[in-house]
C-alpha cells in the first residue's frame, strides 16, 4: 500500500536496540604473504573474521 500523504512525519530508522543504525566500520589487520622470491604483499581478505564481502 502506498502512502499518499504529501507531508509525512519523520520516522527515525535504525537497527535493534544493541545495534546502531549507522554504518559499520571494521579495521582488519593485514597478513603478510610472500609473492615470489623477493616480494611481500599484505592481504586483508579473505580473513577468519570476514570471509565474504558484500556491496
Amino acid at each position: 500500500m502506498s502512502n499518499l500523504d504529501v507531508r509525512p512525519s519523520a520516522v527515525a530508522c535504525g537497527g535493534r536496540e544493541d545495534v546502531p543504525g549507522g554504518p559499520v566500520h571494521e579495521v582488519l589487520p593485514p597478513r603478510q604473504v610472500p609473492l615470489g622470491e623477493s616480494t611481500v604483499v599484505r592481504r586483508l581478505l579473505p580473513s577468519l573474521g570476514r570471509r565474504m564481502v558484500g556491496a
